[in-house]
């Protein structure tokens, strides 16, 4: 998943959930208007009931906060690590909520 701002931003949050059972590292970024990076974040997720790591399930947040710049864009990425269930060779993901603040804001 990826998306762009109309106005940069400098904190990011978003609430994820892993459509299907099974491990998978998610990355979120931030890029400035250019493309460059400017942060990024990651976190490995258990939620398979038949995997002794399983971490329960339901949506998770991943942040980004203080960037060092204006971002004018971000990326969601998953890869898929493994699953108890063999059919599962991907996990897509579903997007609850994505929440920002403009670049200069105080946060409310």
């Amino acid at each position: 998943m990826t998306a762009t701002f109309a106005r940069p931003i400098s904190d990011l949050s978003v609430r994820v959930a892993p459509a299907l059972q099974g491990t998978a590292l998610y990355v979120l970024s931030a890029f400035a208007g250019s493309g460059a990076l400017l942060a990024t974040t990651s976190v490995t997720v258990t939620q398979d009931e038949g995997d002794p790591a399983n971490s329960g399930s339901g949506y998770f947040t991943m942040s980004l906060t203080n960037l060092p710049g204006p971002a004018g864009s971000f990326a969601l990425d998953n890869v898929f690590v493994r699953s108890s269930f063999p059919q599962n060779v991907a996990i897509p993901v579903g997007v609850s909520s994505i929440t920002y603040t403009h670049w200069g804001k105080q946060p409310q």
